[in-house]
């Protein structure tokens, strides 16, 4: 279920930021079944501080030589696509393209925000002459049973990926040097995702999104150091009853629902 304010106003927190406390709304449940743990919970957080709870130590490591992955998961209409770009204002701006204010990029999810800092971390790192860097740009869209590549020219859904275990062979990968390069081509990307307006989104993602970033990092003495970075921005589970769905839209719930089951 996706829980209103004035339905959690009554909620516990615990001092650690890792359990929840749910009141015994029907008086039939012991306290212990209705307190709940998790790595941590933010009870109150802008973007800036999701970021630095939940994604900077892994953006760290990532510059590291170390592989990463950050998903958002939950119901339609819980704040995946808001956590992981940003709000309406980010997606939109990020899909025109040109400049980006200020106001719009204190907005910024996590993804916005990884890449920032990356370039930060490369951009030291060259200037104190240490290494040189090559940084690689992959981008997914798993919709319905297709994977679909958003760096296609291809303006149909389904791009005959071809496949050996699990790589795949002709992707679009592109070299990046700039955030700026980056997010023009999440704005292409953006721009071929599906969405639709259901009951309980009116504007739900229907498929999931994979931004793959691979990181090469050569130093002086010729030794190399690689790794990759997953950002994943899921579809949302839905409740078929309270969506509304039908046609399209209700088989798109049920792909989206089967893979998060997979998943």
């Amino acid at each position: 279920e996706v829980l209103s304010a004035a339905e959690t106003k009554d909620w516990e927190f615990s001092a650690d930021g890792k359990q929840i406390q749910a009141p015994n709304y029907d008086g039939k449940s012991t306290p212990e079944n209705l307190k709940f743990t998790f790595d941590q919970v933010l009870v109150e957080a802008n973007q800036e501080g999701l970021y630095k709870e939940a994604a900077s130590e892994t953006i760290r490591q990532f510059t590291k030589g170390f592989n990463g992955t950050i998903f958002a998961y939950g119901m339609s209409g819980t704040g995946k696509t808001y956590s992981m770009l940003g709000p309406e204002t980010v997606v939109e701006v990020i899909k025109r393209g040109g400049d980006i204010s200020e106001e719009v990029q204190s907005q910024y999810g996590i993804i916005p925000r990884a890449i920032r800092d990356i370039f930060v971390y490369m951009n030291n790192a060259i200037e104190r002459e240490e290494c040189q860097f090559q940084l690689l740009l992959n981008y997914f869209e798993i919709y319905k049973e297709s994977l679909n590549d958003l760096l296609s020219t291809n303006k149909s859904i389904g791009d005959n990926l071809k496949f050996s275990g699990n790589k795949i062979l002709n992707a679009v990968t592109v070299p990046v040097q700039s955030p700026e390069q980056i997010f023009y081509y999440i704005q292409h990307g953006q721009n071929k995702v599906q969405t639709e307006s259901t009951g309980m989104n009116e504007r739900s993602s229907r498929s999931h999104t994979i931004l793959i970033l691979e990181y090469l990092q050569i130093f002086k003495d010729g030794s190399r150091k690689s790794a990759k970075l997953n950002l994943v921005d899921l579809a949302g589970s839905e409740r078929i009853g309270k969506t509304g769905a039908t046609g399209k839209v209700l088989e798109e719930a049920k792909q989206i629902n089967k893979s998060l089951t997979t998943l």
